[in-house]
Parts: structure tokens; sequence; C-alpha cells
């Protein structure tokens, strides 16, 4: 897929970008485009508990899952959820996926995760993570974002980087998908796909009404792998931010 695929859940820079998102009611396409999926794809506006029944079945993943509790706090979570994909579609083999939270220990591997993201985005001038900064704020006590790191064969093949939305309109948390990477030698092994369904069964389990990111406009590869899950380009809107010295200004008016 032209050397892989990642994405970045903002607009880095002066990078213009492309919104996806996957509403409650369309969300249940990213499990129903697994090939062995014995469920039928849901119709646009299917109630919320038709999609928690089909994203939490086994049968609609073909693999094996650990159900998420909804209202659960993630920040305390150490739950895994274990992804045994049989039969797996072109490109992709046979292999065992678990999804973990991040702990503090991890901080390394996520800022590791975090650079190599930055290369392929060809934003490393605009990356300042270090473990040192990730630690207080992925990590604290009570944290404000969320991280699950992808593990196969005992190795750390990606990342999920989220945090919990609002929208006043459905009056309903949402999760937004602030950085999803897979590294290049894990790639085509469905690992990308197994973390945004991760996230997409958290979104339904805990009654979230959408399920959202972005993506660089010039990248090809991921536009079209999100397309083919169900999600859908948001169109109608111009991300704006303030940051730096302009942040600093407006606080001071």
């Amino acid at each position: 897929m032209n050397g892989g695929w990642s994405m970045r859940g903002s607009v880095c820079g002066r990078m213009p970008g492309m919104g996806h998102g996957v509403t409650a009611s369309a969300v249940a396409a990213i499990v129903g485009s697994s090939r062995n999926s014995r469920c039928k794809r849901q119709r646009q506006g299917a109630d919320q508990q038709s999609l928690h029944d089909v994203l939490l079945s086994r049968s609609s993943l073909n693999c094996h899952v650990t159900e998420l509790v909804p209202g659960e706090n993630p920040a305390s979570s150490a739950q895994q959820v274990q992804l045994c994909w049989l039969g797996s579609p072109p490109r992709e083999k046979d292999v065992e996926i678990s999804i973990r939270r991040a702990a503090a220990e991890d901080a390394q591997i996520v800022c590791a995760f975090i650079r190599e993201l930055a290369e392929y985005e060809r934003l490393e001038p605009e990356c300042f993570a270090t473990p040192e900064a990730l630690t207080p704020t992925l990590f604290a006590a009570a944290p404000r974002v969320f991280c699950d790191i992808a593990e196969t064969a005992g190795s750390p093949a990606g990342f999920a980087l989220w945090f919990y939305s609002y929208s006043t309109f459905q009056a309903k948390h949402g999760i937004y998908l602030e950085d999803l990477y897979v590294r290049r030698e894990f790639r085509g092994l469905g690992i990308g796909k197994a973390l945004l369904i991760h996230l997409a069964q958290r979104a339904v389990a805990e009654d979230c009404g959408r399920f959202e990111w972005s993506v660089l406009d010039w990248n090809a590869p991921s536009i079209a792998f999100y397309e083919g899950l169900g999600g859908r380009a948001v169109s109608g809107w111009i991300r704006y931010r303030v940051d730096g010295k302009p942040l600093r200004k407006l606080a001071a008016l």
C-alpha cells in the first residue's frame, strides 16, 4: 500500500486534512467488512442495541473478543482483547493480535511510535514528544487521553491514541482517534483494522454517538482503507487551530 499506511486524528501544521468518522448508525460497517463475518451489515439508522450485538458478537468478528464493560474507566483498565483472525482476507496472515492499555512503563515505545509516525507524515520538525513529556499527561492518575498498544508474537506492532469528545446535537460522548500507527514490518496483518474494531466496540458499548478521526489529504492509501471500513469524509467544515504565540496572545486579551 505504497509503503504502508498511518493516520492522524488531527491536521498537523499547515498541512490540510480530510476529516473522517463513523456515526453510531454506521460504525458496524467496520466489523462487517471482515470477509468471514456472518452478520449482515447494519442499515443506516439501525438502533444502538443492534449495533451493540453486532460489534460484541464473536461470530461477527470471527475472532476471540473479551467484551468491554459499558462505562468502564479506560485509565484503570488492565483488560486485554485477543483477536485471533481465522481465514484472513487477502494479504492478511493468520495471526494473533493482542490489544492492551498502555502503562507508564510503555512511555518509551509510545514515544517511538509517535516519532515514527511523524517521520512517515513528513512532520518530524513539529514533533517534540519525549517519554518524559508523555508520562505526566498520558499516564496521569486521571488522564484525559488514552492509548492502546497492539502486539503480535510478543512484539509491539502499533498503537491507537484517543480521547473522548462530545456532540451537543446528539447529547452524547464520542471517541476521537488522534493517532493510529502500525510499524512497517507488521503492516498487512490486519493490526490497523483490529485497533479500529477495538475502539468501535468501546464506542458502541459506552453508547457513544460517533467515532471520528482525520487523515492528511495526500494519504490516499489510508483514505481508501477508512472508506472501505465505512468511514466517510465530513465536508463543509474547516478545522481551525490556535497554538504557540497566537494562543498566548488570545489568552491575554
